[in-house]
Formats: C-alpha cells, structure tokens, sequence
C-alpha cells in the first residue's frame, strides 16, 4: 500500500467521523433546544399543582392530572386548514328583516 492510497483512506475515514459527528451533535441539539422549550411548561406545572396541593392534598393531584391531559389533548389535535380569507368584494352585506306580529 502506497503513501497516496493511505493518505486517501485517512482522509475517507475523517470524513464519515466528521459526519457522524455532526448528526450527533444535530440530535443532541434538537434534544436539548426541546428539553427547554417544555422546562417551563414543567416548572409552570409543578408550581400550580403544588400551590393546590398546599390548599388541599387531593386538589394538588386532580389539578396536576387535568393540566397533563390537557396538554395531551393540545399536542394531539390536528393543525386547522388555513382558509384563504374572502375579499371584501366577495363578501355580501348580512340584511335582517324585522316582521310585525301584530
């Protein structure tokens, strides 16, 4: 094996190492930038459940378990379609007819 065809392997194998590298740490930051994102929610959670606690012991259950399954509920619906809003043109004036009943 020759000087020139060693070089060619090094530089082969520093390139699937640079790039495996660099979609770890493409993971690692999605990971960590979602971690954040949700301490908030977290700490806002654990904050109110804990002060219903502090009120009544049972209170602080029941509210920690509504506001888990809210934010299931939340992150499980579908997006809305995005309707196209109707030019004012379009759009026809509402006319209200009032009868007499008499």
């Amino acid at each position: 094996m020759t000087d020139a065809d060693r070089d060619a392997r090094l530089a082969r194998r520093r390139a699937r190492r640079r790039r495996r590298l660099e979609a770890a740490a493409t993971a690692a930051g999605f990971i960590v930038g979602a971690v954040r994102r949700a301490a908030a929610g977290v700490a806002g959670l654990l904050l109110v459940s804990f002060g219903a606690w502090l009120a009544w012991h049972p209170a602080g259950y029941m509210v920690a378990g509504v506001l888990v399954l809210a934010d299931v509920v939340w992150s499980q619906r579908e997006p809305r379609a995005r309707s196209k809003p109707v030019p004012a043109k379009a759009q026809q004036p509402v006319v209200v007819e009032l009868r007499n009943r008499s």
